[in-house]
């Protein structure tokens, strides 16, 4: 090419790379409409304080392909095992009310992709039933999505703790997706304010 021709080919070329990167700018401002099969709203959170209660919070997500269908019937047997209760009875299934259906943990949802499983577990002792559902409510207002859960208390250990099951499907039928950031921080910190808000902050000895 004569000098005349490549010049002329460098001004494209920088012209269309600059026009790739403005739309990728101006893309940046824009609001991405909801997802149609389910929701990553997520409310933020205030980070505690450090004289906030502590609580533990660990997350798993299992795909519902149809080894994760068999391995989630098998996982909620074994959270509703014998001896797990305070009093040494089998586990007792619970959810937002009084009574739960146990098929809506156990039963397969057509067009689940995953499942969520939670251990929570509060420093202080605590009544873990009504815990575990304040602490779900917030989950729900956090996320914007009416959940289908349910969790079962063990006290065999030396720390009491609830296992909690979310459906990977919300009670609407659609596909529930949690921020990255609230299941490995956000959630804990939730549930610190939720036990801060009911005990007090920690006093300075401990």
């Amino acid at each position: 090419q004569v000098p005349f021709q490549r010049a002329t080919h460098f001004c494209a070329s920088v012209l269309a790379r600059a026009q790739v990167r403005f739309v990728k700018v101006a893309a940046l401002g824009r609001t991405r409409p909801p997802r149609k099969t389910g929701t990553r709203c997520v409310a933020d959170v205030m980070r505690p304080g450090t004289d906030a209660r502590r609580c533990v919070v660990k997350a798993r997500i299992v795909p519902m392909n149809a080894r994760g269908v068999k391995a989630a019937r098998l996982h909620l047997a074994y959270i509703e095992r014998d001896g797990v209760e305070r009093d040494g009875s089998e586990g007792r299934l619970y959810g937002a009310g009084y009574e739960v259906d146990r098929a809506v943990l156990a039963e397969a949802i057509p067009g689940e992709r995953h499942q969520f499983r939670f251990i929570v577990s509060p420093e202080d002792d605590v009544d873990l039933t009504q815990f575990t559902r304040d602490l779900m409510r917030n989950v729900e207002g956090d996320v914007g999505v009416r959940l289908q859960w349910g969790a079962v208390n063990h006290y065999d250990t030396d720390n009491p703790h609830a296992h909690v099951v979310v459906r990977g499907v919300d009670a609407d039928g659609r596909q529930v997706w949690i921020d990255r950031a609230y299941i490995t921080e956000r959630m804990r910190w939730r549930a610190q304010h939720i036990l801060t808000d009911e005990l007090g902050p920690r006093l300075e000895r401990d």
